[in-house]
């Protein structure tokens, strides 16, 4: 693989705020896209549950996102593919450097590629520059997310237990092996200055 910038692995649970941090770190100056590896969630054979493929590394597509970041680091943007979840995940576009498509619009990055996925961390290509950040979000959080309304922090939980994969203790158990890990719950501003210093520590 030819990509020469740094890839940067962003893990957690599910509703963790992985996505919508990287989109933040997008905008701000530091000079990063985001490759959502949400996008590259294959199809969901047939006789398997969703919450049960998505549980498994296996269900991403990560030779396609290989030749994506490889049209990426040519100094070519690129759309990601679009899964229909309304049809089993067939993609709706395999992307690729197209006029348009229904996926994400991906740019090259001028520092680094964001990748958050809760699969992040199997990324299978360590002999490239890579960084792991872990954004750790109290279960109470992750749920009023899900359910969209206070709750009981008792019942937190159990709220995950039936909304989410059965791997967040396998997801949780990458934690350990994180370069740099945030507070999911934290002010973004928070998150943006902790992950400036941190990039800084990875480009030098």
């Amino acid at each position: 693989m030819s990509l020469t910038d740094p890839v940067i692995l962003v893990s957690g649970i599910p509703r963790a705020g992985k996505s919508s941090l990287c989109d933040a770190l997008e905008g701000s100056d530091l000079g990063l896209t985001h490759v959502p590896l949400d996008r590259y969630v294959l199809p969901i054979p047939r006789g398997t549950t969703f919450l049960n493929w998505i549980a498994q590394p296996r269900c991403i597509a990560w030779r396609h996102l290989m030749s994506h970041l490889e049209i990426l680091s040519s100094g070519a943007p690129c759309y990601s593919p679009r899964p229909d979840w309304e049809n089993g995940g067939e993609w709706l576009s395999d992307g690729g450097s197209i006029p348009a498509g229904p996926g994400r619009l991906m740019r090259p990055a001028r520092v680094a590629y964001l990748i958050p996925g809760t699969h992040a961390f199997a990324f299978p290509h360590d002999e490239l520059t890579v960084a792991r950040v872990f954004v750790e979000t109290p279960d109470t959080v992750v749920a009023q997310r899900l359910l969209g309304q206070t709750l009981d922090p008792a019942h937190a939980a159990a709220v995950l237990t039936e909304r989410l994969a059965p791997n967040l203790e396998e997801i949780r158990a990458g934690q350990a092996s994180a370069d740099l890990v945030l507070h999911g719950d934290a002010d973004r501003a928070v998150q943006v200055d902790q992950f400036r210093g941190f990039l800084a520590a990875v480009l030098t």
